[in-house]
């Protein structure tokens, strides 16, 4: 099964697929310019990875709020254009929270960046890791096949 992760960010963005615990591509992504020029970088680099690897889930972390407004309302905008891509390619999309993905990657739900980086390395016997946005997206794919128990 072929599983497609994104950890969206307003500069920049992590993209991984997997084959279950086969790492097929990861990528980051660096949003520049207005929020059109960000979300359209994101959507135009998104859909040349879902046309080469036809992922057949993509999951994404559960939205989380914090103090400022206006980094959410962003954050909000990147995630829903990356929710309007599922419907046009007709994906199945799943979303877990963050606690949920720590424990379930590290045993731990308040684990550490680096905590979480060091397990998928593992997990996925997988060492070119170039971001936290790519590890923090190949604990999505972890915890989506957890989840579902294809693993």
């Amino acid at each position: 099964m072929i599983v497609m992760a994104v950890d969206p960010g307003y500069v920049s963005a992590g993209v991984v697929v997997c084959n279950l615990l086969e790492v097929l591509f990861t990528g980051t992504v660096n949003l520049e310019g207005d929020r059109f020029e960000r979300i359209g970088k994101l959507v135009d680099f998104l859909r040349e990875v879902i046309e080469k690897y036809r992922p057949m889930v993509l999951v994404m972390e559960r939205v989380f709020y914090g103090r400022n407004v206006d980094s959410s309302l962003k954050l909000s905008e990147v995630r829903g254009a990356v929710i309007g891509l599922t419907h046009l390619y007709s994906i199945i999309y799943r979303e877990y929270h963050p606690g949920e993905i720590k424990k379930m990657v590290t045993g731990n739900g308040k684990a550490t960046k680096d905590q979480i980086r060091w397990m998928v390395e593992r997990l996925f016997n997988f060492d070119g890791i170039k971001s936290h946005h790519e590890s923090d997206a190949l604990a999505l794919i972890y915890t989506h096949l957890a989840t579902e128990g294809l693993i």
